[in-house]
């Protein structure tokens, strides 16, 4: 099955924060953090369900170059990718 991904604003703003960080580290890295981001994003609109469910509906897609994760869940036949964290943060309280 094929959902279409939106992506909140909160969850853009998050990506494109951790991109400036690691594009100070190192010139190109930010584009490859947006690139996977990206890529994962394409992934779960065919792959959603992988992703075990939390008890609030909240799903955790976690990232394989970077220890960050994308938050997201499926309503109304939609993806709706709600934040993008480093995986030592707390999830998000929605």
């Amino acid at each position: 099955m094929n959902w279409p991904v939106r992506v909140r604003p909160e969850a853009e703003l998050d990506a494109l924060r951790a991109s400036r960080w690691y594009e100070k580290q190192r010139p190109g890295l930010g584009g490859r953090f947006l690139v996977e981001i990206g890529r994962l994003a394409v992934s779960l609109s065919t792959n959603a369900l992988l992703y075990r469910q939390s008890m609030d509906g909240l799903r955790c897609a976690p990232t394989r170059r970077f220890p960050y994760a994308v938050y997201f869940r499926i309503q109304q036949g939609c993806v709706v990718i709600v934040s993008v964290l480093h995986m030592r943060r707390n999830r998000p309280e929605l």
